[in-house]
């Protein structure tokens, strides 16, 4: 068994526009993991400008669920358009983990724009590993695999989003198998985050591809028995080769 299938997992995504929404969610979701297990919620944040939608961005707030939460813990998905302005905000307010677009910065088709990515990222990173926590770089369906290359001596970590950001409940994108494949295949001890259009079925996908971790809102947060789809999706991870 490749060893990415080993360590398959599922992590439920916030997905909301206030806090009282974000706080029940994260309710919920402490009800799928056993005492001692390793308890993960992703929260998305966006702000309207990166994204078409705006959702729940109060680094503030976080802290108050990380307080009410003890046993939990938050990777913030930052769709923002200077994601080096708010790290050091999201972390003080308790981010276990990071997520920031590569779109985000520079433009990846204008010439020597590498450069710049690469300097705004390593500043990033550098505010990360501070304070002991993880960067995951992650990319838009219509940015090319390709594009990921440069980073993948440095980052571990990558979520390929099989939607456009903002909103959930939009159906994955199947071109964004072969970025997973890619990036397996030039990083083979990557964690491959997959975020977006995920149910029983595209996950299921994805893993196949190479992915290690779904991340999921609509599918379970839409369903009338949370608990239940999120089992579902673990599930996934038991399933090889048939």
């Amino acid at each position: 068994m490749p060893e990415h299938a080993q360590k398959f997992s599922v992590i439920p995504a916030v997905n909301c526009v206030d806090f009282s929404c974000v706080r029940r969610q994260v309710d919920i979701a402490t009800g799928f993991f056993e005492k001692g297990e390793d308890a993960w919620v992703h929260i998305d944040v966006a702000d309207g400008a990166f994204t078409y939608n705006r959702l729940w961005n109060n680094p503030d707030e976080l802290e108050k669920l990380a307080d009410e939460n003890p046993g939990m813990q938050f990777e913030v998905h930052l769709m923002v358009e200077r994601p080096e302005d708010v790290v050091r905000s999201w972390i003080q307010g308790g981010a276990n983990r990071i997520i920031v677009h590569l779109e985000t910065l520079g433009d990846i088709h204008l010439p020597h724009s590498e450069n710049n990515q690469r300097k705004k990222l390593a500043a990033i990173l550098d505010q990360c590993r501070a304070a002991n926590r993880e960067l995951v770089l992650a990319s838009n369906p219509e940015t090319p695999p390709a594009s990921l290359s440069p980073y993948f001596d440095e980052l571990q970590w990558f979520l390929v989003l099989g939607v456009h950001p903002g909103m959930s409940g939009q159906r994955f994108q199947l071109a964004s198998l072969e970025k997973i494949k890619f990036i397996r295949a030039h990083r083979p001890d990557a964690v491959i985050e997959v975020d977006g259009g995920m149910n029983d079925k595209t996950a299921r996908l994805a893993k196949d591809a190479g992915a290690n971790i779904i991340i999921a809102a609509n599918y379970i947060f839409s369903s009338e028995n949370e608990e239940k789809a999120f089992q579902a999706l673990k599930e996934v991870g038991s399933l090889i080769g048939e």
